[in-house]
């Protein structure tokens, strides 16, 4: 499936990715409904297929409020597994 064309617009990808990161998307992603499918298609290729210079920097701050996202979830699903004990986290090790 080809969704055209390309995102580029700020305020929509904002959008996209405070959906993402606020677990509104959830529930979207575990059906693998059109919602999750636009919104991951259009960010990821706004960040790894789009090639305008003066986009750069938004696309470093989308990357990095998706990737803070992740490591935040990674971290809690290690606390999770260790059975409600106080542990230290310290990465991937």
């Amino acid at each position: 499936m080809k969704l055209g064309p390309l995102q580029d617009d700020e305020g929509i990808l904002e959008a996209y990715v405070k959906a993402w990161v606020s677990g509104a998307l959830d529930r979207a992603a575990t059906r693998g409904s059109m919602a999750f499918t636009l919104v991951l298609h259009h960010l990821s290729s706004f960040i790894f297929l789009f090639h305008a210079n003066d986009k750069i920097t938004l696309r470093n701050k989308l990357a990095k409020s998706l990737l803070r996202d992740y490591s935040k979830k990674q971290r809690h699903e290690v606390l999770n597994f260790s059975g409600g004990r106080i542990t230290y986290w310290f990465g991937s090790d």
